[in-house]
């Protein structure tokens, strides 16, 4: 359970120092439904299989692990290209696809068409899958300190993610 904390820590400080435009409530304002969907719809795969929560992440590191998180790890084999799914590091490795297609389809579905990007949805995932296998694992309830970090923002917006971890009465290594 502590490296579940550890690897959301992780996360969040390598999102704390990310410098692009990025902004972390883009999809507040283009589909407020994007985030609540990715996140049902992977609670509802981590219920039906619990191994799917560590499966999600686990695609997710691979998928960022050569080139950067681009869901280049999605692209399917055609006649001249052999793509990243069947690729000989992850032949046998990862697993569900069928997962990241099904979200995909449903926040296209919400959002009235493909607003939100493969590699979104896949971190997103990952993310809201450690979550998902936690709250499953536990009490039932999701802890108070995680709250600010889940859907539909996990970066407090208000400040950097330095910020929220201090309002939490954490420190970078906890």
């Amino acid at each position: 359970m502590a490296s579940c904390y550890s690897l959301i820590l992780l996360a969040l400080t390598v999102v704390g120092c990310a410098s692009g435009q990025l902004s972390p409530g883009f999809y507040n304002r283009v589909c407020p439904q994007a985030l609540p969907t990715i996140s049902r719809m992977v609670a509802a795969a981590v219920r039906s299989e619990a191994r799917m929560g560590a499966s999600l992440l686990r695609l997710h590191f691979h998928d960022c692990f050569v080139n950067g998180c681009d869901a280049s790890v999605l692209l399917d084999d055609n006649a001249t290209f052999t793509g990243e799914k069947t690729a000989r590091p992850n032949a046998n490795s990862v697993r569900g696809f069928e997962v990241i297609d099904s979200i995909k389809t449903a926040v296209d579905r919400a959002c009235r068409g493909s607003v939100v990007s493969c590699a979104d949805i896949l971190s997103v995932a990952a993310r809201d899958s450690v979550v998902a296998v936690s709250v499953s694992h536990g009490s039932g309830h999701i802890p108070n300190y995680l709250e600010p970090w889940l859907c539909p923002v996990f970066v407090n917006s208000a400040g950097p993610t330095w910020n929220s971890l201090v309002n939490l009465n954490l420190s970078l290594t906890e």
